[in-house]
This record gives structure tokens, sequence and C-alpha cells, in this order.
């Protein structure tokens, strides 16, 4: 599975790109880094899910 650190660095790059353009007062391509970010988030909680579906698995087989 994927590791989460590309997706947060994503996050925090698409993320300072829109303070840069809110500063500027300059919107071009806002839309495009809000659905970077949404997506991202979306892959973030996935995987998320993920790891957490993982350790319920190796909690069930651990008991038996």
């Amino acid at each position: 599975m994927l590791d989460y650190a590309p997706i947060l660095m994503r996050i925090e790059q698409a993320t300072k790109r829109l303070s840069d353009k809110c500063l500027a007062n300059k919107f071009e391509g806002f839309s495009k880094d809000l659905n970077q970010i949404h997506c991202d988030l979306t892959m973030l909680a996935m995987w998320a899910v993920n790891k957490e579906t993982q350790e319920i698995f190796k909690d069930i087989f651990k008991q038996e």
C-alpha cells in the first residue's frame, strides 16, 4: 500500500499555493488546487481505513 507522506506533502504544497494566491489576490488555478487537496484528502482517508482494517484483521487472527 502507498505511503501517506507524499500525500501529506502534496496537501501542504497545495495549501501553501492557495495561501500565496489569496495574499496576492491572484486566483488563477485556485479551483485546481482545491480539487487536488480534495483528491489527496480522499486518498489519505482511504489509506487510514486500509491501515485500520489491517489492524482489525491482525487482532482477529491473533485471538484465534
